[in-house]
């Protein structure tokens, strides 16, 4: 980003442990990185998920097969079933992979996942002024996804990390889609002149703003969902997309 925003005029929305998405053929590379980071699921692989949470709906076949894709043996899994099933119960852990607070964060990945290169630990934050709407529009799920208890704490991001920009994030029903599911970076690029940085996101919060904007269009035909900008904070030097 060209300048370190003031975190206390952002929310968390809660930190994530996740796998960033080599960029797709269908994608633009001239606009989007080698590797797209974001808190869509539609894109990135996170750890926690569904499939660690003993009494979801996932069948064991898929519990297996999610657990092999970050080298967990079958009493790891067990494991892990158990730490994330009880962190749900205490609250370190937000529906359905949202973990509370960076030291949680951090304990995950060094306790499971130490040895898996590309794990990445980031934050995602709503700017201040736009948090009572987001919450007022999304109280059907209150209770029932980790970012709006992460909204409703009302605590800034961690401070230790590295903003890396704005990502344009449509909410749906406890889980995010991306700009980049939608192709909205040639939308941007061609209809509002803005255009993304070497990390996939916007540096300038009012530039993310007018695209969240223009993604709630009707028009612009993009997935229904609550389109808003958030800044995107990567902790720890070597888990991050620099």
């Amino acid at each position: 980003m060209d300048s370190i925003p003031d975190l206390n005029a952002y929310v968390s929305g809660g930190y994530f442990l996740g796998r960033p998405m080599a960029r797709a053929a269908p994608m633009n590379p001239e606009l989007l990185p080698d590797a797209i980071l974001t808190a869509s699921n539609c894109l990135v692989g996170f750890v926690p998920d569904t499939w660690s949470i003993a009494w979801s709906g996932d069948c064991p076949e898929e519990r297996r097969e999610r657990a092999s894709r970050f080298q967990l043996t079958e009493a790891a899994l067990g494991e892990f079933t158990d730490f994330c099933t009880h962190a749900l119960e205490t609250g370190e852990l937000g529906w359905p992979s949202v973990l509370r607070d960076i030291e949680v964060a951090r304990r995950v990945k060094s306790q499971f996942f130490s040895k898996i290169e590309g794990l990445v630990i980031f934050g995602i934050a709503l700017p201040r002024e736009l948090v009572k709407d987001f919450l007022d529009e999304t109280r059907q799920e209150a209770g029932h996804a980790g970012v709006l208890t992460a909204l409703q704490r009302g605590l800034a991001p961690d401070p230790s990390g590295i903003a890396l920009g704005f990502d344009v994030l449509g909410w749906d029903w406890c889980a995010f889609h991306s700009y980049v599911c939608n192709s909205l970076e040639n939308e941007f690029a061609s209809v509002l002149n803005i255009r993304p940085n070497q990390y996939g996101f916007f540096d300038r919060i009012e530039d993310a703003c007018r695209c969240a904007d223009h993604s709630n269009l009707e028009t612009t035909g993009a997935e229904p969902a609550l389109w808003r900008p958030w800044l995107t904070v990567v902790y720890d030097s070597n888990d991050t997309v620099l």
